[in-house]
């Protein structure tokens, strides 16, 4: 069945319409919308089918263009994926036809391997059918060449956070965060993961309550996210077993400064400098 059998009418003339000022900019040489972004918000407002004819209109015109060849895999498999939910048992030809796409979107990846929208295409799939290697593999890749992009570092903390690998999952959704702050799928991912790494902590605090890295962590922990005075309590903790330990004498320095208690944060930075000085002069000359 063809996909127009899906679409109301007047799709169909709608998609022509954007496929046909789409692609007399390009040929006329004028500043042109990207077509990614025609077809992003085209699905956005009339849905996947939409977008799959779209898709099929810019590659007859574009045929070798690999973002768009991504984004039509990536079409296909949201409707594959939709029906795999609506299935108890999945059928057969749903679960080839996804092993196809997934074989494909690879190849793309490879084909391509500087181009960020086909990998993270072929990320979103390894992802979404549970095979983590592989999709943490290109999320790194995408990292690589672009250290800005917030839905690799959200992802992965997703990764980590299934693996149980709690520094990670907080480390990258903290950067995801720091990136997109207002976007609300990272707020509730962050939620649940900066919850899960305070348990984590303080568990690992009541199993080694005398080891400094895990109390460290905490105090980090709470530092970062705005409670610096049950941080500076962890951290003077610390500082009854290990007073030499510098990066508390650091941390509980900058926290005084924050407070403006000028006088109690030059003695701990104080400290720092001369335990650093005396170690220097320990390791000799380099």
């Amino acid at each position: 069945m063809k996909l127009q059998s899906f679409l109301p009418k007047g799709w169909v003339v709608n998609i022509f319409l954007v496929s046909s000022a789409v692609l007399i900019w390009i040929n006329c040489g004028r500043p042109k919308p990207d077509p990614l972004i025609e077809l992003q918000k085209l699905e956005n407002e009339k849905g996947s089918a939409a977008a799959q004819e779209f898709c099929l209109v810019l590659l007859k015109q574009f045929p070798q263009n690999l973002p768009i060849q991504s984004y039509l895999l990536h079409l296909r498999k949201k409707q594959l994926m939709t029906l795999v939910a609506q299935q108890e048992t999945p059928e057969q030809w749903v679960i080839d036809s996804l092993m196809k796409i997934g074989k494909q979107l690879d190849d793309l990846s490879q084909k391509d391997s500087q181009n960020v929208f086909v990998l993270d295409k072929a990320a979103g799939f390894y992802l979404d059918l549970g095979h983590l290697e592989r999709a943490e593999e290109l999320y790194q890749k995408i990292l690589r060449l672009d250290t800005l992009n917030f839905v690799a570092y959200k992802n992965l903390s997703l990764i980590y956070f299934n693996w149980q690998k709690n520094d990670l999952a907080y480390q990258n959704i903290r950067r995801a965060l720091k990136i997109q702050p207002q976007d609300p799928e990272v707020l509730q991912i962050s939620e649940t993961i900066y919850q899960n790494y305070e348990n984590y902590l303080l568990s690992e605090v009541d199993q080694h309550p005398r080891q400094i890295i895990p109390l460290f962590k905490l105090a980090q922990f709470h530092v970062q996210n705005g409670n610096e005075d049950t941080g500076l309590e962890t951290l003077q903790k610390i500082l009854t077993f290990n007073k030499n330990h510098i990066p508390s004498l650091r941390m509980a320095a900058k926290i005084f400064q924050n407070k403006h208690q000028y006088w109690e944060s030059l003695k701990y930075y104080l400290g720092a400098d001369s335990l650093q000085i005396l170690a220097q002069g320990k390791r000799g000359p380099s």
